[in-house]
């Protein structure tokens, strides 16, 4: 009846029921979702969230929700996005829930925020497996640790070697320290007897050195007081000390007599130097009066050279006066004829002149001759 219809008018199915209308189907589906809309893909869900057109979907599915979502923009509500999958995203940008299936829909659920925090996750990763060492840099560390390893083990097995010698040593000491000991311990009674032996020879010398002292002083006690002494025993410390002091003296002169030696030998030896030296300088002499002599033959050789020379430049200064003179003579001559020639010039000149205004002369008379004559054929023949 009509109480199945939501809305109002409705449209009848194959099966004789009344269908709700398009009208109806929204309020409906409004009323069951609110502001909630299922797209069915993650794009659409985002571009129903962001307020992008939701009319481009060519699902029919979503033509509801489109339809809902731009009610509800249009009310000014916050709509919830929800996708097939679970995915809820919301204008915050927050995307939660969803089971993606597929690398595709798992990628799509990261922003790109998370996207570049792992990619800098994945270059420092990267950069820490460049920084680790390559495997040639292992193996060689390893050769480096083994052989390093080697040495020990054989530093330890010669510690070992030592410490065990060391102990035998140690061993064989303390055995012969018992052996030593236990001779001591056996020789302790005599070495008493024999301190005690050698104790009462001690006081056997004092006392036999005390009466021989005495004895010695009964015998000698005329000559201690004609020295001046108390006893014998102080004139031999008197003796002794003065033989000490000779010894020193002798051996202070011995000393001196030594480097006196010495210096006389150096003396000696430097007046053989000296006189080697003078001889040296007494042939240098000789040797050098003979150059002497032959440097004097030389220099009046030289001197006789030098007055040959002189006398030859002076013979060539004789000789360069007289041409000189010679010189000036034909200067003299050569001016002469300088001056005789000049006058030759001027009186060639006045000849010339002369010779000139002569010949001007008789050309002037020939002209007047001319003259006459043609005058005088002109008259004849006017007669």
């Amino acid at each position: 009846g009509g109480g199945g219809m939501i809305g109002g008018g409705g449209e009848r199915g194959s099966s004789g029921r009344n269908l709700p209308s398009t009208e109806g189907l929204r309020r409906a589906f409004q009323y069951a979702l609110g502001s909630t809309v299922v797209c069915d893909s993650l794009d659409e869900a985002r571009r129903v969230a962001f307020g992008r057109d939701a009319t481009s979907s060519s699902s029919s599915s979503a033509s509801a929700s489109a339809s809902a979502s731009a009610s509800a923009a249009e009310k000014g509500k916050r709509l919830k996005v929800v996708t097939k999958d679970g995915t809820m995203v919301s204008r915050s940008g927050l995307m939660t829930g969803g089971a993606a299936t597929g690398e595709a829909a798992r990628a799509a659920r990261w922003d790109e925020t998370a996207l570049s925090r792992l990619a800098e996750e994945v270059q420092t990763h990267r950069d820490s497996l460049e920084r680790l060492p390559t495997v040639w840099a292992i193996e060689e560390e390893e050769r480096r640790l083994s052989s390093e390893a080697r040495d020990a083990s054989e530093e330890l097995a010669r510690i070992q070697a030592e410490d065990s010698a060391a102990a035998e040593r140690e061993n064989r000491l303390t055995v012969e320290q018992a052996t030593v000991k236990n001779l001591v311990d056996s020789y302790a009674p005599s070495l008493a007897a024999a301190a005690a032996a050698v104790a009462a020879l001690d006081a056997r010398i004092q006392e036999l050195t005390r009466q021989t002292d005495v004895s010695t002083d009964v015998v000698f006690a005329a000559f201690s007081a004609r020295v001046g002494v108390s006893s014998i025993r102080e004139w031999e410390e008197i003796e002794r000390k003065f033989q000490k002091e000779v010894g020193e003296k002798r051996i202070h002169l011995t000393a001196a007599m030594t480097r006196a030696a010495a210096q006389l030998a150096l003396e000696k030896e430097g007046l053989k130097t000296l006189r080697r030296a003078l001889e040296t300088a007494r042939q240098k002499g000789r040797d050098a009066a003979a150059e002497r002599a032959v440097a004097e033959k030389a220099a009046r050789k030289e001197e006789a050279a030098e007055k040959a020379a002189e006398e030859r430049v002076k013979k060539a200064l004789d000789e360069i006066a007289k041409a000189k003179l010679e010189i000036q003579k034909m200067e003299t001559e050569i001016e002469r004829e300088r001056n005789a020639e000049g006058e030759a010039m001027a009186a060639y000149g006045k000849m010339k002149r002369a010779v000139l205004a002569a010949h001007g002369e008789v050309k002037l008379r020939l002209a007047q001759m001319r003259d006459v004559i043609v005058e005088s054929r002109g008259v004849r023949g006017g007669g």
